[in-house]
Order: structure tokens, then C-alpha cells, then sequence
């Protein structure tokens, strides 16, 4: 939840709205306002004995506004050398190596270099966990930016500090920001926005709900995912081999949760996924494998008198008329694979399947246009470097690619359910 407040010390008392500050300290990217908020926090949240982080440093405007009023600081951005993806909203933002922090070139200044979206660097600050009273956001505003470094901020801060995002406003990047910002609060459970300013802001408190500890802890938050009222949490030791980069982590556990509810008699997979990681029991269709206990036929076609009550598919039925990789083009090829999956459940049976968004233009296509009818959709996007993935609505990850901007994964993943007469088990 977002509030709109006008009265920060109502929520920060030791903050002083009448506290004087020097008329002529500036900054590029903030109003003179925001400026003045922030040197007015310094005391209220330590001043000289506080630290602060701030991603985006630019010029070091901003910068060297806050080393003169906290203690030691901390910035990062990256420059135009290093930069793999460059925002066309924010283009004319990205400085070269020369002029990061050119401003704030200070003591009490320690300049960060890096890509927060990069596993590297996101690696190389975890190590900064608990050690700031104020993180300041104002760096890449498109949406998976401001949630990547949203969560990381949630991990750096004190507790009892405050996390502030800059460009929180509805309009241009600032409708970005305000999606992300909207998920945060559901983490922390109150996100403020200060009337006429660009500035939403958390507090960290120092005694958090036993629920508000699962999701922030002092180490690192949490892999997890909700499907329905289930909690997975991963990695998961059950498996071995399984990846910690990719969709796979989070698809294995998922439907083996939902195996391990049945004999195994009575659960069918379609693709040979499951048998990689973990010892399976149930039967397995899959195109091209070969095996004593895997059936090669086209699940398309495969006709069987066996009914199951469960069938599973894991990032296997994008494949399906795909055109790639020898396969025919098929652009029914999900649905006529669903359609003879139904063929093969016995009534009340059930089928849940994942796929990634952006590998298969047909299936995506089929998605967007509902023509794929499914009893529940959940999507899951990836927000971070270090494999995190949130649940969010459907139409915020239709139109993700594939191997952007994590290379080697799906980016978005959809797990979809299907009951067999709109019976459930």
C-alpha cells in the first residue's frame, strides 16, 4: 500500500521540518524541495554517525549533497563503456567513466562501478547487508530496474532506516517506478509518497511481523514463489543438478510438489524433464528420447486406454510446432498438444504445465488472445541476477523476450492448470 503524506515527521519524528538549510545546495536530477528532504533526514537518522547508499550516481550532484550531511557513502552506476543495455528513455542519463561522480569526488565518498542487474555485481554488494541508515534509488527507472534494486535496497538497510525511490510520479519512466514501487509495499507493508515531490519512502522497522521476517531476513531475501495458498521455496536439496540460474529452479520444485500428491501410477509427464533431477517413478512421453521407461511418440497424437489423473509439462510444450530445431510449424501446436492431453485424463483429472514467454511467437500469440483456456494462469518474472522471481499479473510479462536481460533463461515463465470438466481432485 501507497499513502500520500504530507507530514514526514509523523512518520519519522526525529525529523525537523523547519530544520534551516543552505539556499543554495542544488542538484541535477532533484527539486530543491527533495534536496532540502534529504538534508533534513540526515540528523533524524544519525548524521555524521550515519551512512548512506545511493544507486545512481551520474555526476555526483546528489552525491555530494549527502556525504556533507552523512558520514560515509556509498554510490554506484555504471558508464557508457561497460553498458550491455542502454534505456532509450534514459539515454542522454548515462555518463561516461570520466564523469561518474565527477562532483563528489570526496573523503567520505567510496564510488561503486557496476551493473546492479549483473550477478557479479549484485554478488559483490551483498556483502553490504545491514550497513546503511538511508539507501537512496535514482539510477535505471524502467521497471525491472527500480524492483532489481528495490529488493537489494531492502537487504542494505539498517533496520529502522529508510529506503527512498526517486521519480515515483505518473508519467513518463515515473510509471515504471510506481509499479515497482507498488510490489515493494506489498513486501514491507507501507511505502509513503511525500506530496509534491518525486520521493517514495520506507522505513525498515526495527521489530518486523513474524510474516515480514520470512520475506527480509539479515542475509539475503528469500527464493520463493506462491502457487495458490502453497509456498515453494528454493533451491531445493531434493534435487540434484538442478540449475540456480534458470527457470528450472523454480519449475522443478513446483511441480514436483504437485507429483509427489499422486501414485505415481496415476501421473503421466509429457517431455523428459523431471527424471534429470530427481528419481521418478511415473510415465513419460517425450518426441525424440528413447528409453526403457519413456514412451517417443508426439503428444499431439499419442493415444493410450491408460488414464491419468495428473499430467505434468516442464518448459516442454513451447517445443510443440515451434518450427525450430527440426520440429514442423505448427501454430496450434499447444493447443492441439492440451486438446489430446485431455484425451488422456480421466475425468476430475488435472493437468498443470509451465512455459517460458518468448520462445515460441505462436504460443505466445495464442496466450495473448486467450485462446489457450486454462482454469489458472500464474506468471512469474524474474527481477534480479541472483534468480528472484516475483508472481505478478499476466499482462506485465506477455511481452518479455527470452534471454532479456538475463542470457541463457526465460525471463517470464507461465504455469497453467487445466481440470478435465472443471472438476478438481
Amino acid at each position: 500500500m501507497v499513502e500520500t503524506i504530507s507530514d514526514i515527521k509523523k512518520i519519522i519524528p526525529l525529523y525537523n521540518p523547519n530544520m534551516p538549510v543552505d539556499k543554495n545546495i542544488t542538484s541535477g536530477f532533484m527539486s530543491k524541495s527533495e534536496i532540502d528532504i534529504l538534508i533534513r533526514l540526515a540528523p533524524a537518522l544519525g548524521g555524521k554517525k550515519a551512512s548512506a547508499f545511493e544507486f545512481g550516481t551520474n555526476a555526483g550532484n546528489t552525491t555530494a549533497v549527502l556525504a556533507r550531511y552523512f558520514g560515509q557513502i556509498y554510490t554506484i552506476d555504471f558508464y557508457r563503456e561497460i553498458a550491455t543495455f542502454i534505456d532509450p528513455a534514459q539515454a542522454n542519463e548515462i555518463p561516461r567513466l570520466e564523469d561518474v561522480g565527477k562532483s563528489a569526488r570526496l573523503p567520505n565518498v567510496h564510488q561503486l562501478y557496476g551493473d546492479t542487474t549483473s550477478k557479479a555485481t549484485r554478488l559483490e554488494l551483498s556483502i553490504l547487508n545491514r550497513m546503511f541508515n538511508l539507501v537512496l534509488i535514482d539510477a535505471g527507472h524502467n521497471f525491472v530496474n527500480v524492483l532489481n534494486d528495490g529488493m537489494l535496497a531492502l537487504t542494505m538497510v539498517k533496520l529502522g532506516g529508510v529506503v527512498i525511490i526517486h521519480d515515483y510520479k505518473a508519467e513518463n519512466v515515473g510509471k515504471d517506478v510506481m509499479r515497482a514501487v507498488d510490489i515493494i509495499s506489498d513486501i514491507v507493508g507501507k511505502v509513503y509518497h511525500i506530496e509534491g515531490t518525486w520521493f517514495a519512502f520506507c522505513i525498515i522497522p526495527n521489530k518486523m511481523e513474524e510474516s515480514k521476517k520470512e520475506i527480509i531476513k539479515d542475509d539475503i531475501i528469500p527464493h520463493a514463489l506462491v502457487l495458490g495458498d502453497h509456498i515453494v521455496k528454493y533451491p531445493d536439496k531434493r534435487f540434484h543438478d538442478l540449475p540456480t540460474d534458470s527457470d528450472r529452479t523454480i519449475e522443478i520444485p513446483l511441480i514436483w510438489d504437485e507429483v509427489i500428491k499422486y501414485k505415481p501410477e496415476e501421473v503421466l509427464e509429457v517431455g523428459n524433464v523431471l527424471g534429470y533431477y530427481i528419481d521418478r517413478k511415473h510415465d513419460v512421453v517425450d518426441l525424440l528420447e528413447k528409453g526403457d521407461d519413456i514412451i517417443t511418440a508426439d503428444i499431439r497424437t499419442y493415444k493410450d486406454e491408460k488414464k491419468y489423473k495428473l499430467i505434468v509439462s516442464i518448459t516442454t510444450l513451447e517445443h510443440v510446432g515451434d518450427g525450430k530445431d527440426g520440429h514442423d510449424i505448427d501454430e496450434l501446436g499447444i493447443i492441439n498438444a492440451i486438446n489430446n492431453m485431455l484425451e488422456l485424463l480421466e475425468a476430475g483429472g488435472r493437468i498443470i504445465f509451465t512455459v517460458p514467454v518468448g520462445h515460441n511467437p505462436y504460443m505466445d500469440n495464442l496466450f495473448k488472445e486467450q485462446k489457450i483456456v486454462c482454469d489458472n494462469i500464474y506468471a512469474y518474472k524474474r527481477i534480479d541476477a541472483l534468480n528472484n522471481w516475483l508472481r505478478l499479473p499476466y499482462d506485465d510479462i506477455k511481452n518479455s523476450e527470452l534471454y532479456v536481460p538475463y542470457w541463457g533463461t526465460a525471463n517470464a515463465s507461465l504455469l497453467c492448470e487445466i481440470y478435465k470438466k472443471g472438476n478438481s481432485r
